[in-house]
């Protein structure tokens, strides 16, 4: 897509998430917020697929496997959430990217530009045997910050992971 974007423009994320078979679900919850329109997520559960694939409370999800689900209510959304087994693409936006693209009257949509792009890994970090029973967290030497994405996050851990018996 071709869109000239401002360079201040905020960054949507394309969330990929995947289950994972000592997981039960995705990590998170749907709902609406009174007086928005949208569908929204709400809490995020520690250790999820959802932490994994950079999705956080309050995103407003403006796509779901590629379709716009502005005008759907929330049963239809959470069947196109279920479409896919074991697998769901989330195009979402945080309230700061709300705010400005509807100031700026412009359309969220998952070709665009700058739409920054998470995925779950496939196997599950936080209880993987290369972790043993320390948390992921405690085997990164700082914190992960949202800016970094998922492929810097991925190479810090196994950066992290093959130098801490070397130490």
């Amino acid at each position: 897509m071709s869109d000239l974007l401002p360079s201040d423009a905020p960054r949507p994320r394309l969330c990929h998430l995947r289950k994972w078979p000592d997981f039960n679900g995705y990590g998170f919850n749907l709902h609406a917020e009174r007086g928005k329109a949208g569908q929204f997520i709400g809490t995020v559960d520690a250790k999820s697929p959802a932490v994994a694939a950079n999705l956080h409370a309050g995103d407003r999800i403006i796509e779901v496997n590629g379709t716009n689900i502005g005008s759907e209510n929330h049963q239809q959304v959470v069947q196109r959430i279920k479409a896919v087994p074991d697998e769901t693409r989330l195009l979402v936006i945080d309230e700061e990217a709300d705010n400005y693209f509807k100031e700026h009257k412009m359309v969220v949509r998952g070709d665009m530009d700058n739409v920054d792009i998470y995925e779950t890994p496939i196997t599950n970090p936080f209880t993987s045997p290369t972790t043993g029973s320390r948390s992921l967290h405690d085997c990164l030497s700082l914190s992960v910050m949202p800016s970094y994405g998922y492929l810097t996050f991925l190479l810090l851990f196994v950066v992290k992971i093959f130098t801490r018996d070397s130490t």
